[in-house]
């Protein structure tokens, strides 16, 4: 648990050394604007287009963009730390229930989602 721990804060100090976003990230972030201000998922308001690939992504971080009112891109980074943690430690938990509670598994698991 303690090897999982020290992943997790690898990838921490990962995401704070190269704390950049996609240049992805900034299309969804155009949409989530436009939505949250009321102008429909567009990329240009009056537009019908759809620009973006990942419409969860969109309208969870409207969500929390409307419910907290913090700034759009450091929501995206937010819960991108966050789900990135969860997914380890998932990981871990799938690893050691596939091999009988093997700890060892469980970090093998974990290790190979991070690299």
């Amino acid at each position: 648990m303690v090897l999982l721990g020290f992943v997790a804060i690898l990838g921490l100090y990962h995401q704070y050394l190269y704390n950049t976003d996609a240049e992805d990230a900034y299309i969804a972030y155009r949409y989530v604007q436009n939505f949250v201000e009321g102008n429909g998922l567009t990329f240009n308001p009056g537009e019908k287009v759809e620009g973006y690939s990942d419409f969860l992504w969109v309208v969870l971080i409207a969500l929390v963009n409307k419910i907290s009112g913090l700034d759009i891109p450091s929501i995206g980074r937010g819960l991108s730390i966050i789900f990135g943690v969860v997914s380890l430690v998932v990981s871990y938990m799938i690893g050691r229930k596939i091999n009988g509670d093997d700890r060892t598994s469980g970090l093998i698991t974990a290790l190979l989602v991070a690299a």
